[in-house]
């Protein structure tokens, strides 16, 4: 990637670690803004080259890996509309879907308890983007979101 690319605006490429996927999103933070929270792989018994799930303090990323190519997919944070956990007889997946029904992010072949402290770890960074009054309205204020308050 050019040093400073017309498309993005960005002076690095995002994120600095990781190759860049398809499609570059204008709105992605820079990778000195968004620390990783969490990185877990899926089983090589369900693929032969495993996904990996990367949630950041502002986005959630999966890099799809192949024989001799890997991609990644990104969502902002603040582009999740709901987090769906699939659950199977051996592992279990997360299905991340966006405020628009064309964003949609899968990973299957995750262990049980990681899966389930990634969802609620995506589900926490939800909450706190919307407690700190930015764009994300994922819950409208009323009885229910004042129970979960209450709840904590």
């Amino acid at each position: 990637m050019k040093e400073n690319s017309p498309s993005t605006g960005r002076k690095i490429a995002y994120p600095a670690e990781i190759q860049p996927g398809l499609v570059e999103s204008r709105n992605l933070p820079a990778a000195e803004e968004n620390r990783e929270l969490c990185r877990i792989q899926a089983s090589w018994l369900t693929q032969l080259f495993p996904d990996e799930l990367i949630i950041q303090e502002k986005t959630i990323s999966i890099i799809r890996n192949s024989l001799f190519v890997s991609f990644v997919e990104t969502m902002p944070v603040r582009d999740i509309g709901r987090v769906v956990y699939v659950d199977a007889l051996f592992f279990a997946g997360i299905q991340i879907l966006g405020k628009n029904v064309a964003h949609e992010l899968n990973v299957h072949g995750l262990p049980k308890h990681k899966a389930r402290h990634a969802r609620d770890l995506i589900e926490r960074l939800l909450l706190e983007q919307d407690e700190s009054g930015s764009e994300i309205r994922w819950m409208e204020p009323g009885p229910r979101r004042e129970t979960i308050r209450h709840r904590r």
